[in-house]
């Protein structure tokens, strides 16, 4: 979702992920640096680690109208799953399969119209 952030050149939309190197070419990944002698990972190969965060309002329907609020978004419910932390990466798929399971929706449910 695009975002309204102040840059030192003035307000600015955010409207691409910053761990996409659009600049990237083969040449210049492979000039990085190895991480270790002997070794074949470079920071340019390497999982990018990212943690996100998010913040919710949550209100009822009775607030929504009282102040004239519009959603954006609709939390059809929550889910919470472990996985083997070797191949974390991959839980989110299982999370999803479960989310989408217990609401009754499919992928495309959840493909904005906008």
């Amino acid at each position: 979702m695009p975002l309204p952030i102040d840059t030192a050149a003035g307000p600015k939309l955010h409207e691409v992920d910053e761990g996409i190197r659009f600049d990237a070419t083969k040449e210049s990944i492979a000039s990085v640096k190895l991480l270790q002698e002997g070794g074949i990972l470079t920071a340019a190969v390497a999982s990018q680690i990212c943690d996100g965060a998010s913040g919710v309002l949550m209100v009822s329907e009775r607030a929504l109208k009282r102040h004239g609020l519009t959603p954006l978004a609709r939390i059809h419910g929550l889910t919470v799953t472990a996985g083997d932390p070797i191949t974390m990466l991959e839980e989110p798929i299982a999370a999803t399969r479960q989310a989408l399971k217990r609401t009754g929706m499919t992928i495309e449910d959840m493909i904005s119209t906008k």
